[in-house]
């Protein structure tokens, strides 16, 4: 291969990596219309807590379908949701030439559209219940995952409505969960009693020691 054919490929590579840079979208949990089904209010009314990575609004709208009303409340809810990327190369391979020409192969593989790694979102979303002394009574939890191939022009923004759905599901499995454990969370939030006061740094290190 020539130093012209290098420059142009070198030309074409940085030129695909501006606009990839550019195109980046990034996914935003609290932007997801969560629409879970309407199910019996019959968990005890509980406070958001502040610490959750869902802003309040949202917090809200996700868990507003299990929750009784009233003026008292009994203890906190936090909403945690987690996406882990990775990435599996799947040309690290070695055609016994030198490094630069595997190289080149490989880099001109993926200049016609052959696809360079794996990607894999791992997905989770937990909902943790505390009651008014800050100790747990309840850890709700959802995974799921998605792959996707990435190419030299393609792959690299991040699938956001194939990972909204992934979450609208699984905050909907969640709140099925916690609906079908009503009774034994009561009991357990009637044992302390109403809120009386602020457990909000309490539950924050519960919630990290939870998560470890």
């Amino acid at each position: 291969m020539t130093d012209n054919n290098l420059g142009l490929l070198t030309k074409l590579a940085l030129t695909s990596i501006f606009f990839i840079g550019c195109a980046t979208a990034k996914f935003d949990i609290n932007k997801v219309e969560v629409s879970t089904e309407k199910t019996p209010q019959n968990i005890l009314r509980l406070k958001y807590h502040n610490h959750s990575n869902v802003e309040y609004e949202h917090a809200e709208k996700i868990i507003k379908n299990v929750l009784a009303p009233g003026d008292d409340f009994w203890g906190y809810y936090h909403i945690q949701y987690d996406i882990n990327k990775r990435e599996e190369g799947i040309f690290l391979f070695d055609l016994g030439l030198t490094g630069l020409i595997d190289g080149v192969i490989v880099f001109s593989l993926n200049l016609i559209g052959v696809p360079k790694a794996k990607v894999h979102h791992n997905l989770k979303a937990t909902v943790y219940l505390f009651d008014s002394n800050g100790n747990i009574v309840g850890t709700y939890e959802e995974s799921s995952s998605i792959m996707k191939y990435k190419g030299l022009y393609y792959g690299y923004n991040a699938p956001i409505k194939e990972i909204t759905d992934k979450f609208k599901t699984m905050f909907k499995e969640i709140i099925n969960s916690i609906d079908l454990d009503n009774k034994r969370v009561n009991n357990l939030l009637e044992l302390s009693g109403t809120l009386k006061e602020d457990k909000s740094a309490e539950i924050y290190t519960e919630v990290y020691r939870l998560m470890k």
